[in-house]
């Protein structure tokens, strides 16, 4: 069993979580915590207003889908609940963490509650429907695109991305979508190859093709398919086929296809109207974070809430959105990741406590994100926030408690 966690216990965690790089390598483009965080942690334990989302309540999946298997919210669901409440509350009260937390059984949102301030400046709480970037989660939107094109006849995983790309260079013509969205293809992250003009861009904003201009002429890592490294350069480009193929926009696809079918009417592509949480870089700062997501386009400019990306992730395992076919083409296990883990398109996948798991995460510049579906259980636990933090060791800690794990 797990013993009960103290604020000495999860600053430890939290500490022992900066060192583990290989991990947060998975999600390049994910700073670290702070080291001024823990400074901080030990001398403020304040608490803020939260939101509470009733346990046993409904949300379903999309306004048309039949109504979801009912919870039975037994002594032991109420427990886990408890437990993971608590560990957040000690989190938060550590300066670790600012966000909200939802866990879903068989379809239904069971609990979900909010830490801190959206807006620290109007004192505007964070709540399940306050809206944040998601970074890294949105290559699993891209790769939901592809497969989707290909469910409906428009092209094909194998096929080679130089059929769907103009003056494509010599070295990317063994390349073929598949690489693109298993992060096998060998073209370099941009952002380590040009690091200052990409820093610049999530400043001053760029079309696709000024961030596809900085890896164009780079050499491979590697020959396509002999390995998997991170590169959101491979997400750019296939924005850029879904653009070709579709003759819509990136941002009018995803809303079109993927977001207005399954009634996600606070998640999209660019710049919210309203309703989007303030970034920070710490916990005590009350200056947010200015980030251009433009500089992502189709590798990480989605926007979302937590309620929202419950909706998608119940109608895309369960058939809403892409055929089984589809989705296990999604679910399979492409390639390995750094830390020995499963690569699908646009997710990672593996095992916790005996569960069987696929994860998304995503996170930079004020924002973190993460939500790991147990395949087995039908349960999924989302974790989104607005501050920089170790949303892996959280996470984990997480699903430890949850689970009673040793």
């Amino acid at each position: 069993m797990l013993a009960k966690a103290n604020q000495n216990s999860i600053l430890k965690s939290a500490a022992s979580g900066m060192q583990r790089s290989q991990r947060l390598r998975r999600h390049p483009g994910v700073k670290r915590p702070l080291m001024m965080l823990l400074v901080m942690a030990l001398l403020l334990a304040a608490c803020v207003p939260i939101t509470v989302q009733d346990r046993a309540t409904a949300i379903p999946a999309t306004a048309t889908t039949a109504p979801a298997t009912t919870v039975v919210t037994t002594t032991e669901m109420d427990a886990a609940v408890a437990r993971v409440e608590t560990l957040l509350d000690k989190f938060y009260q550590a300066d670790l963490f600012s966000g909200v937390a939802l866990i879903s059984q068989d379809g239904k949102i069971i609990w979900s509650k909010g830490w801190g301030m959206a807006d620290r400046q109007q004192d505007i709480p964070n709540s399940p429907q306050t809206i944040y970037r998601i970074y890294g989660m949105t290559l699993q939107f891209t790769a939901a695109a592809m497969l989707l094109l290909e469910q409906e006849g428009k092209l094909k995983l194998a096929d080679p991305i130089c059929t769907y790309l103009d003056d494509c260079p010599a070295a990317w013509q063994p390349i073929t979508i598949h690489h693109l969205l298993s992060h096998t293809s060998g073209i370099p992250d941009y952002f380590d190859v040009a690091p200052a003009a990409a820093q610049k861009f999530t400043r001053e904003g760029a079309t696709p093709e000024q961030i596809m201009a900085l890896f164009r002429d780079q050499r491979l890592a590697f020959a396509p398919g002999e390995r998997r490294e991170w590169s959101r350069s491979g997400f750019v480009l296939a924005g850029l086929i879904i653009e070709r193929v579709s003759g819509q926009s990136y941002g009018d696809f995803v809303k079109q296809h993927l977001l207005e079918p399954l009634a996600m009417t606070h998640s999209g592509y660019g710049e919210p109207r309203e309703g989007l949480a303030l970034g920070y870089p710490s916990a005590t700062s009350k200056t947010p974070v200015f980030f251009d997501v433009s500089s992502l386009y189709a590798a990480g400019g989605l926007y979302s809430t937590a309620e929202d990306l419950f909706r998608w992730n119940e109608a895309l395992y369960n058939g809403q959105l892409l055929n089984q076919t589809q989705l296990q083409k999604m679910l399979t296990w492409h390639a390995t990741t750094e830390s020995g883990e499963g690569s699908g398109y646009g997710i990672g996948m593996g095992e916790h406590y005996g569960h069987k798991w696929a994860d998304y995460a995503g996170a930079y510049a004020g924002y973190t994100s993460r939500m790991i579906r147990y395949l087995d259980d039908g349960i999924t636990i989302v974790l989104i926030g607005n501050q920089e933090m170790d949303i892996f060791t959280i996470g984990d800690d997480v699903y430890k408690t949850f689970f009673e794990a040793k």
